[in-house]
């Protein structure tokens, strides 16, 4: 037997009102621009049925400081902006962001939950 991971990160918590923005702009701003697989992210992996014995699921969080202009590179390498680039010819993350880049100018704390599963194959 092989032991067996596969991880993914999930959208980062900073403040609420950062993360209200962040969630309408995925949802609704590029929503459509996600690829299909998205949803299986979307969906926690539950979909994923794999074939593993001792399957074990373990959450955890990645925490970091981030200035306004590392949380706007964190958001420009979504393949949904570039999706929405190739498009439109136009990145929609500046305008987006702006009203919060006023009330971002010292680095705050960011918070990425992860998901663990191990299993034997």
């Amino acid at each position: 037997h092989c032991l067996l991971a596969y991880w993914a990160y999930f959208s980062p918590r900073v403040e609420p009102e950062i993360e209200e923005r962040l969630m309408h702009f995925h949802d609704h701003v590029i929503g459509k621009y996600w690829d299909p697989e998205r949803e299986i992210w979307k969906n926690r992996y539950e979909s994923v049925n794999l074939p593993l014995h001792h399957k074990e699921k373990k959450e955890f969080q990645y925490h970091t400081r981030w200035t306004f202009e590392q949380f706007e590179g964190y958001l420009n390498s979504w393949s949904a902006v570039q999706h929405f680039i190739d498009k439109t010819g136009k990145n929609p993350i500046p305008e987006y962001l702006s009203p919060l880049k006023k009330n971002w100018q010292q680095p705050k704390d960011v918070i990425f939950p992860i998901l663990l599963f191990t299993g034997r194959v």
